[in-house]
């Protein structure tokens, strides 16, 4: 009678534990995120990319991690040289954030996954600062004139192209100010 008890006690145990472990990895994709699933040894199998709902991981094999979907900002403040040797400098706010587009969103968990916000937007401004140090480099500028409207428009092309390639979108871009040394 003692073993029958035991046996059952350990056959219930086992189903609340399998029940357990397979609600356990019923993951909710909260708002504003995407959930990642992927191989947990194979690092090259393919990752999957939810933006909504719920979604069965299977925890043997699969485990898997949120990415940031929210727009981001980051203001920085930029000292270049000009083609014409003149030091300039300006402030820069750019609005950015996580790609939708699934080509995009594949680069994105690539080069994020698993990052906080903080090192995200520092992998962001050393971008800008490198592009908007080269931009500035190619620029010439006279002392009392510095109408750079149209350069500044063909710059956040030349972001948006680099952003891309991180799986970033770029919403804004905005110079405030360009002033001479």
């Amino acid at each position: 009678m003692i073993v029958e008890f035991v046996f059952a006690f350990a056959v219930v145990g086992i189903v609340v534990a399998l029940v357990f472990l397979i609600f356990r990895q019923v993951i909710k994709c909260p708002d504003g995120k995407a959930l990642i699933v992927y191989h947990k040894e194979n690092k090259d199998a393919e990752i999957k990319v939810y933006t909504k709902g719920k979604v069965y991981v299977k925890f043997l094999s699969e485990d898997y991690s949120f990415l940031d979907l929210r727009q981001m900002t980051t203001k920085l403040e930029i000292e270049a040289e000009t083609a014409d040797n003149m030091n300039v400098r300006s402030h820069i706010n750019v609005e950015f954030g996580v790609s939708l587009e699934p080509v995009l969103l594949k680069k994105a968990v690539e080069h994020f996954v698993e990052k906080s916000e903080n090192q995200i937007l520092e992998m962001v401004q050393e971008v800008v600062q490198k592009l908007a140090k080269t931009y500035f480099s190619k620029m010439y500028f006279e002392k009392k004139q510095l109408n750079i409207g149209k350069k500044v428009h063909d710059l956040s092309d030349i972001w948006k192209n680099e952003f891309e390639k991180m799986g970033l979108e770029l919403y804004r871009c905005n110079f405030e100010g360009v002033k001479v040394l």
